[in-house]
Order: C-alpha cells, then structure tokens, then sequence
C-alpha cells in the first residue's frame, strides 16, 4: 500500500495539472477576440528550466526555457500581461501604443504606427 502512495499522488498531480491548463486553454479559445487602445508599460523576460539559447542582451544563466512578457495598459487603466513570440519582444517597446487585440489570456496582435 504505502508502494503505490507516492506514484499516486503524482498521477493525481499530474492530472490536475494537465486539467487545469486545458480548462484555461479551452475558456481562453471560446472566449471573445478583444480588441482596444493600449500602452506597453512593460517587458519581462521569464526564464524556465530547460536547455536553450539565452535571449540577445540577456547576462543570466544560459540555459533556460525563455518566456516573453509584455504589460500592456488598457484605456480603462486595467493592466494585462500576455506572452508573446520573441519577435513582438524585441518590436514593442515601452511606451509604444497602439491597437491590441487579445483572447482570454492569449496575445494576438498588437498594431502600432512607427
């Protein structure tokens, strides 16, 4: 008995785990496509924990998952952070604002005049 006590307790935690992210997943792809005003406040990136090339101007650790972040502000002052491809990382700058399209929790585009 106490054999099967640690695998099932992973087995659980692996299930809620991968129930939740399809749950998030599934309420993000069924939710509506918004569109607003935005300002980007802010940029993060987010390091993980596999093996991977450290991002262009990065002086940690090079090994890593990277995850980019952006905050945006809304019109109504609301804040929202999206991940993002590295390429919207290094094109949206602070400051920049612009027309932000997003759905749930997922980032879709972000259209902005130079």
């Amino acid at each position: 008995m106490e054999k099967l006590l640690l695998p099932g307790i992973l087995l659980l935690s692996f299930l809620y785990i991968f129930y939740q992210r399809w749950v998030y997943r599934d309420k993000d792809n069924k939710g509506p496509e918004l569109t607003g005003p935005a300002t980007v406040k802010a940029r993060r990136v987010d390091q993980g924990s596999y093996q991977g090339k450290a991002p262009t101007g990065y002086q940690g650790n090079t090994r890593g998952n990277w995850n980019y972040l952006i905050t945006f502000t809304l019109s109504d002052g609301e804040e929202l952070e999206l991940y993002v491809g590295e390429g919207e990382y290094r094109a949206l700058k602070e400051g920049l604002s612009g027309t932000l399209t997003w759905q749930g929790k997922k980032f879709r585009s972000f259209d902005y005049e130079d």
